[in-house]
């Protein structure tokens, strides 16, 4: 079995030389690891991945791990080589019965400019420290959504995509750092149905905690809470669901980064409960006036 650096490199990323060529226990490490996950994947990508690899290391880690959780779920992946259309295509393919399920890969990158995430920052007037805001993040997920949104729909205008397909978008945050962190709420949910941030309230003089709380908004969280009908985005119903993690190849810890899986309640194709190799699997219900969200792989307390 081939390995992922045994190929010259044109155009290699700083990220996959590091790696590459590093002596240390934990390169050495890293390696194995990620030629781990290509002995899985190396079967089904196309001929071009190990210098795609090189090039954008993150965002092909993404696609060879996404693919292996998959896999190893017993999901029938088909080979690049065994489709039908050459040219551009979602990054991976399943055969689910009688359809397929397609996905499409992205991992948004850290920028100047307005998407990016802010430091933490520190309020001293009226003796309270705030999170940093977490919309430019739900910025940059909706961003990936859209960018590939317009993909799925160009794919299923030019027939490569049937219309009985479910179609999902996988997104990782692996760019994102520690000042956009995991939380109870999941990224992706509130990037989704767009809620205010958290802010923590702290006397200034004795550094007492005095109050943690969300603004008022017009949506609601997970488990148990609601959501406005009306707040509900129905730009995609083209999309079957989002996949997202910040999962990496410097944190592959699913404890750190799990997977969540979240369904687009107006789908125009859902994707069955229970289907993938989800960590979180976020189900929006209608009751009445409100849209309950439950995450269905909690342990029920």
């Amino acid at each position: 079995m081939t390995s992922l650096f045994d190929i010259v490199a044109t155009k290699a990323h700083p990220k996959y030389v590091e790696i590459r060529d590093g002596s240390s226990e934990k390169e050495t490490t890293l390696r194995n690891t990620l030629n781990k996950y290509w002995r899985v994947y190396a079967p089904f990508a196309g001929p071009e991945f190990r210098q795609q690899f090189a090039q954008d290391p993150d965002t092909y880690f993404w696609e060879m791990y996404l693919a292996g959780e998959l896999i190893s779920a017993g999901k029938k992946l088909v080979k690049i080589a065994a489709r039908a259309t050459e040219g551009e295509q979602p990054a991976l393919c399943i055969k689910d019965d009688n359809r397929h399920v397609w996905i499409e890969l992205i991992v948004p990158v850290h920028n100047t400019g307005p998407d990016q995430p802010p430091e933490l920052r520190f309020e001293n007037e009226g003796g309270s420290v705030e999170e940093a805001p977490l919309h430019q993040a739900q910025r940059r997920i909706t961003s990936a959504l859209d960018t590939k949104n317009k993909v799925i729909q160009t794919h299923l205008k030019g027939g490569l995509i049937d219309r009985d397909d479910v179609r999902l978008v996988a997104i990782c945050g692996c760019h994102f750092g520690v000042d956009v962190p995991e939380e109870a709420v999941r990224l992706v949910m509130t990037a989704v149905f767009p809620v205010v941030g958290e802010t923590v309230q702290i006397d200034v003089e004795t550094d007492e905690f005095i109050e943690q709380s969300n603004e008022p908004s017009t949506v609601a969280k997970i488990e148990g809470q609601v959501v406005k009908k009306s707040e509900i985005n129905d730009a995609y119903p083209q999309v079957s669901g989002v996949i997202w993690s910040k999962i990496g190849i410097t944190d592959m810890s699913r404890e750190h980064c799990p997977l969540t899986f979240m369904h687009n309640p107006l789908a125009a194709v859902p994707l069955p409960e229970g289907w993938g190799a989800w960590d979180h699997e976020l189900v929006v219900m209608q009751r009445d006036a409100t849209w309950d969200v439950l995450d269905i792989l909690e342990p029920v307390q």
